[in-house]
């Protein structure tokens, strides 16, 4: 897997729509924003669904979603390159180590 796939919520199939859309790096996500890169994905996507939100929806993402994603645009946007890139082995080596144990705990079950 590459950069990418190890950033938060965003696996081998992200990753790959990602690239195919010309979005490399995390720096060049960060650069166009979440709403932006998933938009530019749909565009390409054609076997994508339509997902209609509702007028209360559309409130909730806005009071509640997008406040978030915004604050951790600006914080990630404000790190320098090597810091992003030392959070991203972080994240990974968590994820890794989240995954060995979920293997382990669904082995005794």
């Amino acid at each position: 897997m590459g950069e990418l796939s190890k950033l938060p919520n965003i696996g081998k199939i992200v990753e790959e729509q990602l690239l195919e859309v010309g979005i490399s790096s995390a720096d060049e996500l960060i650069a166009i924003g979440a709403k932006a890169a998933w938009l530019k994905i749909q565009e390409i996507d054609e076997l994508s669904k339509k997902i209609v939100i509702t007028d209360k929806g559309q409130v909730l993402i806005e009071q509640k979603m997008k406040p978030l994603v915004d604050m951790e645009e600006s914080v990630l946007a404000s790190w320098t390159e090597e810091d992003r890139h030392k959070y991203l082995e972080l994240i990974e080596k968590f994820k890794m180590q989240f995954e060995k144990e979920v293997r382990a705990y669904d082995k005794t079950q």
